[in-house]
């Protein structure tokens, strides 16, 4: 009779950890000697007795109690079966002990002791719940171990919520191995149908570790459900491509975003500058490489947009090859039907600057003019350096009056060395938060002493960079204008 009590608490919605010691107490569970309780004598638990009160802590945990069944059955030399077992797991699971549950799941499966599937899938569950999906997976592999040593011939099968679970998990987790297993093996095969979240989160890892075919087979997937591909997914399986070192592929994939009229910029082209600068080549530029590469597209009639072209002339820049990025520039009107834009020139001047080719930057600024690209706040801010860094003072003063006139705003780079350092001064102080002391110590200087702060470049070194600039001026320089 005590057993079918004590069975009737597991019900979820009646039972509870409480009645059960309620019912042992009355019992006489906790008497250490054989004598009655209240004038009626000790009734002791059988082995059945004590799996059902296992049963309800496995429902309504209590691991004090739990210890000390488990405690009585050693000293009454009672077995512990294969059921029980499982509820002992179940109730760490429902305490939060994580480790001992794993612990003791990993045992049973070595020593070839029966795990129900329900155990397996609550310990999965429950470990997604809180966010465990590393340990998740483990549980998933002792299953798959469990099923192997076992003898039967149609295994259960996890539930397509449970697969989903998973792999949404796993991708979140940019657990690579783990996702690229559940797709493989759940996705491919048409068992599973992903949510659209979950398969974005599964491109994100794919283009994390270049594998190709899982995010082509997400674009599959996508692409069948008529899901409008947005610029965010086009970068990431651009990012798959080059992390791949496929650089073809990685380009066509930006000429369909023009195709597809998706707006292609220096935002979406980064990943293709970051890998051109920092891959190792021990062959030819890869930058120039492509830019050929752009240039075979352009010849089979692809549109090529010019973000794309300047990738490669900043990768060049910043590899200090601003001559490959010249030969860039002269080639562009042949790649690109929509020219140069201002970013083209801002590229353009910062290599410039890099290398001290101020008559270089004056032409481009020129040429910037002639075909009506509108100078932006890094124009200035980089005009101004190359002037100033070339010892040209009163072009940098002439650029920063320019931009002040368009309504620009400047940087805290510059560097004033006579009496208009005080108005420049104060736009500093207007156009920063916190303005350094030293700026304006120097501009006291200047005007009390008539100290200046500006050390002009050597004559030798500024003549032999005109007469280079000079010379590449000449090579760019068309017969009868650009247009």
């Amino acid at each position: 009779m005590y057993t079918a009590i004590l069975h009737s608490f597991a019900e979820c919605t009646n039972g509870t950890a409480g009645k059960v010691r309620k019912v042992l107490e009355e019992m006489g569970f906790w008497i250490d000697t054989d004598g009655s309780v209240s004038g009626r004598p000790k009734i002791e638990l059988d082995a059945r007795a004590c799996e059902c009160v296992l049963e309800v802590l496995a429902v309504h945990p209590d691991y004090l109690l739990r210890a000390d069944i488990l405690e009585y059955m050693k000293s009454r030399w009672l077995a512990l079966s294969d059921r029980a077992r499982n509820f002992v797991v179940a109730g760490m699971l429902r305490e939060r002990h994580f480790e001992h549950a794993l612990s003791a799941l990993e045992d049973m499966v070595k020593n070839n002791i029966r795990v129900e599937s329900w155990l397996f899938e609550k310990a999965m569950w429950m470990l997604l719940e809180f966010g465990e999906a590393e340990e998740a997976f483990y549980v998933l592999n002792l299953r798959a171990d469990a099923q192997s040593r076992s003898n039967a011939t149609a295994p259960s099968k996890l539930s397509d919520a449970l697969w989903g679970a998973l792999l949404d998990a796993a991708a979140q987790a940019n657990l690579y191995h783990e996702t690229n297993m559940v797709w493989t093996t759940q996705v491919q095969p048409g068992y599973l149908k992903p949510a659209t979240g979950a398969c974005l989160s599964v491109l994100t890892t794919a283009s994390r570790h270049g594998d190709v075919q899982l995010a082509t087979d997400v674009f599959r997937v996508l692409t069948e459900r008529d899901t409008t591909i947005t610029t965010h997914q086009y970068e990431m399986l651009i990012n798959t491509y080059l992390k791949a070192n496929d650089l073809s592929a990685a380009l066509s994939v930006i000429l369909i975003m023009v195709d597809a009229n998706l707006k292609v910029d220096e935002g979406t082209c980064h990943p293709l500058y970051w890998h051109l600068f920092t891959q190792k080549h021990g062959g030819d530029s890869l930058p120039m490489q492509a830019f050929i590469l752009l240039q075979d597209f352009e010849a089979a009639g692809r549109k090529v947009p010019t973000a794309a072209v300047n990738a490669c002339m900043q990768a060049s820049i910043a590899l200090d090859r601003l001559e490959e990025a010249v030969e860039m520039y002269k080639a562009l009107h042949t790649v690109s039907h929509a020219g140069p834009n201002t970013n083209t020139f801002n590229i353009l001047f910062r290599g410039c600057r890099r290398q001290l080719r101020k008559e270089l930057a004056m032409f481009f600024a020129n040429e910037m003019m002639q075909l009506g690209c509108k100078p932006d706040r890094l124009t200035y801010d980089r005009l101004i350096l190359v002037c100033l860094e070339c010892g040209d003072l009163d072009g940098a003063l002439l650029y920063y009056e320019e931009m002040t006139s368009v309504n620009l705003t400047g940087t805290n780079k510059g560097l004033q060395g006579d009496e208009r350092a005080v108005g420049l001064l104060k736009a500093y102080k207007e156009g920063v938060d916190e303005p350094l002391p030293s700026v304006e110590k120097a501009v006291i200087d200047r005007v009390e002493s008539g100290l200046v702060p500006i050390v002009a470049a050597t004559s030798e070194d500024m003549s032999s960079a005109a007469v280079e600039d000079q010379h590449v001026s000449r090579e760019l320089d068309p017969p009868g204008g650009r247009s």
